[in-house]
């Protein structure tokens, strides 16, 4: 019996009366460390639409810890995450609903978490190296 769960919601009783099968839905505002960590962990996928964001670490979270993610390919989004998350058109209800159906096809759901934790570890080796370079240049000031 799986549950849509929605973060980061204000107002969720003025969205749940737009909802026809409230029972599918539980309407969080915004959690702690510790729930946003148990949500992925027992998490089916993350589906990430957002239309206006810098990196957007939700899927990054998602996608190292072996959760597949259906996200929109705005903005850094693409960049960022390249072949590592399965895009919809966050402007499309049947592309939205087409893909979070293809994430119960287990071939491309296992593709997606394997390929998702292979772009993680593809970021973080970056963001190491990034890290590195950017000590080393404050480091070669001191000399």
């Amino acid at each position: 019996n799986k549950k849509v769960v929605v973060t980061g919601v204000v107002k969720g009783l003025n969205y749940l009366s737009k909802i026809k099968n409230k029972d599918h839905f539980i309407l969080k505002g915004y959690v702690s460390t510790e729930e946003l960590s148990s949500l992925y962990k027992n998490a089916y996928s993350l589906i990430f639409l957002s239309l206006s964001e810098g990196f957007g670490y939700p899927p990054l979270e998602a996608i190292s810890r072996g959760v597949p993610v259906v996200c929109s390919p705005l903005t850094a989004i693409y960049e960022v995450y390249q072949n590592g998350v399965l895009y919809c058109n966050p402007f499309s209800i049947d592309d939205i609903q087409t893909k979070i159906l293809m994430m119960e096809d287990c071939a491309i759901r296992d593709e997606y978490i394997e390929k998702g934790k292979n772009r993680a570890l593809e970021i973080e080796k970056l963001q190491d190296y990034d890290l590195e370079k950017l000590v080393n240049y404050i480091v070669s000031f001191a000399h």
